[in-house]
C-alpha cells in the first residue's frame, strides 16, 4: 500500500487537447491581461476623480484669491482718494497755519502796553473811566488822554474785547 500510487499510470492526454493547448494558453493570457488593463483603468479613473477633484478645489482658491484681490483693489482706490483728500487737507492747513504766522508777525508789530492801560482802566461794572483828563495838557483847557490815549493806534478791526480775544467790529 505504501507504493500504489506508483504504478498508478497518468492519464495521457488526448490529441485534441494538445491542439487546443496553445489556443487555450492564449486565451488564458488574453484574459489576465484583460484583467490587469481593466485594473489599470480603474486605478487611471481614480487618480483622474482625485486631479478632477484638486482642480476643483484650486479653482475655488482661485476665485476666492481673485475675489480678494478686487477688495484689495477696492481698498487701495480708497486709500487713493483718502490720500488725496489728506493732500488737500495738507494744504490746507500749511495756508492756515502761513496766514497764522502773517498775523503774528503783525501783532509782534503792536505794542500791547496800550492794551494793558486800557484793561486797567476797566471798572468792575465793566465800563472804562479815567481815559480823558479835561485841562490835562499843561492847563490849556483841552482834553487829554490818560492812561491811554483816545486815538491811540489800535487797529480798528482787531480791538480786542474784554476778555482780551480779538473782536471784529461790525461795518
Amino acid at each position: 500500500m505504501l507504493f500504489a500510487g506508483k504504478n498508478r499510470q497518468k492519464p495521457e492526454q488526448t490529441r485534441e487537447e494538445r491542439s487546443l493547448y496553445p489556443i487555450l494558453h492564449v486565451a488564458g493570457s488574453l484574459k489576465e491581461y484583460q484583467k490587469e488593463l481593466v485594473q489599470k483603468e480603474v486605478a487611471s479613473l481614480w487618480e483622474l476623480s482625485l486631479v478632477g477633484t484638486s482642480f476643483s478645489s484650486v479653482l475655488k482658491e482661485a476665485d476666492h484669491f481673485q475675489a480678494k484681490l478686487q477688495d484689495l483693489g477696492a481698498s487701495f482706490s480708497n486709500i487713493n482718494q483718502t490720500a488725496e483728500q489728506f493732500i488737500q487737507v495738507r494744504g490746507e492747513i500749511a495756508q492756515s497755519v502761513s496766514e497764522a504766522q502773517g498775523q503774528m508777525e503783525e501783532l509782534g508789530k503792536t505794542s500791547t502796553k496800550k492794551y494793558d492801560a486800557i484793561e486797567a482802566a476797566v471798572c468792575p461794572d465793566k465800563r472804562v473811566r479815567g481815559l480823558l483828563q479835561f485841562y490835562g495838557a499843561n492847563r490849556t483847557g483841552r482834553w487829554a488822554g490818560r492812561p491811554a490815549g483816545i486815538g491811540c493806534s489800535v487797529p480798528a478791526r482787531r480791538r480786542p474785547g474784554p476778555g482780551g480775544e480779538a473782536r471784529r467790529r461790525p461795518v
